[in-house]
């Protein structure tokens, strides 16, 4: 089950099971339309009545056999969303409806072979970071305008990574922990060491 709610109320505005949920569940803010977090459909709704929303754009990136895909980045008037097994990373400008009878459309700004999967990708210093899902290809850097692969480290297992400082706090399936500072050229180690955990998922750093 899709549900959107206020950012400032715990009612929910809407809901929808028409979208199936992804293993790392998003969690997206976009202005006027406050949050929306996949969930699952077999979930019994919420006992207050909402309204169903209405499905206003779609755009398959993956086989329908997958369903697993990164959470999507939204920024400004775009989103980039990737997933594993399909077509690697887009960026897509949202173009809004000219009346009330029309859809949201989108157009494809660029595509990158970037397949992340576990914990996402991250915005910041005008590039986008993020790890390759199949192949063992390590983690890479894309210049955010053009998706130009900018530079990449194959050493570096797949796995899920934070922001702060502005250095990249990194958790791969294989156990290490890092600290990450991306530099124009490279990703630079900091810090290493080994944690039990291996499912890859995003954290909170205090």
């Amino acid at each position: 089950m899709d549900i959107a709610r206020e950012a400032d109320e715990r009612r929910p505005v809407w809901t929808s099971c028409q979208i199936l949920p992804s293993v790392p569940s998003a969690l997206l803010m976009l202005p006027g339309f406050g949050m929306r977090r996949p969930g699952r459909c077999d979930r019994p709704r919420p006992p207050q009545p909402v309204p169903e929303c209405r499905l206003s754009m779609s755009d398959p990136i993956a086989p329908p056999s997958v369903l697993a895909m990164s959470p999507a980045l939204v920024g400004d008037d775009s989103i980039f969303m990737t997933a594993p097994h399909g077509k690697g990373g887009r960026l897509l400008k949202l173009l809004p409806p000219r009346s009330a009878a029309e859809k949201v459309s989108s157009e494809e700004l660029w595509t990158t072979p970037l397949d992340t999967c576990q914990g996402g990708v991250i915005h910041a210093h005008g590039r986008i970071y993020g790890s390759y899902y199949a192949g063992r290809k390590g983690w890479a850097a894309l210049d955010a305008k053009t998706g130009a692969i900018l530079y990449k480290n194959p050493d570096l297992i797949k796995g899920a990574a934070l922001l702060a400082d502005q250095r990249l706090y990194t958790l791969s399936e294989d156990g290490w922990m890092r600290l990450l500072e991306p530099t124009a050229t490279e990703f630079k180690i900091m810090a290493n060491s080994v944690s039990p955990r291996r499912r890859t998922t995003p954290g909170l750093i205090r």
